[in-house]
């Protein structure tokens, strides 16, 4: 971690090197990785301290959440573009990874930006904090525009509250797809 802390921090370093080297940070399980991001998140310039938001989110690490909801809120991806070489990072990826209950404030905020992927990512980070919390918001995101974000909705609603038989494969709900909303929104309304 510490020599890719190197590559990550050096202004000499290529932005496509500083990228590999926060992606090979990002698949260390040690506190010390984490820490490199953090830093990079804090100090690195824009658009490289995104990516470095993006890692630390994916990974269950909240700190840099402010500026992932920034950037969703401005854009749908992320674009880092050097020297004949493009990537473009999608804001919602990150949000799938996140565990942690004191993200559900923000979550809940990104339900609301107009790209449904960053919706589906939001709504996926609600159910992987496994809270009664994030019940609420997953009760919005029944009545979204996007048949996926809803058909995640429902499961996340089914995961949290234990109700397995209300958990559908997508088939399930793309037959039925009324009578799982139906169930839901009825559910929330009772609670």
């Amino acid at each position: 971690a510490g020599e890719l802390a190197c590559v990550i921090q050096s202004p000499t370093s290529a932005v496509f090197d500083r990228i590999d080297a926060m992606g090979a940070v990002a698949e260390l399980s040690v506190p010390s990785a984490t820490e490199v991001l953090r830093r990079a998140s804090r100090e690195l310039p824009s658009p490289l301290n995104l990516l470095a938001a993006i890692d630390l989110v994916e990974c269950n690490d909240i700190s840099a959440l402010p500026l992932v909801e920034e950037g969703a809120r401005t854009s749908p991806v992320l674009i880092i573009s050097d020297k004949g070489y493009r990537m473009e990072q999608h804001w919602g990826r990150a949000l799938a990874g996140i565990k942690d209950p004191a993200a559900i404030p923000a979550l809940a905020r990104m339900l609301a930006v107009d790209d449904s992927e960053i919706r589906q990512g939001a709504v996926e980070g609600l159910r992987n904090t496994d809270s009664e919390a994030a019940l609420e918001p997953l009760s919005q995101a029944l009545y979204d525009s996007n048949v996926w974000v809803r058909w995640d909705a429902v499961m996340s609603l089914a995961t949290i509250t234990h109700q397995k038989e209300w958990y559908p494969f997508w088939d399930q709900f793309k037959d039925n797809e009324q009578l799982y909303l139906d169930h839901w929104k009825a559910w929330a309304i009772q609670r």
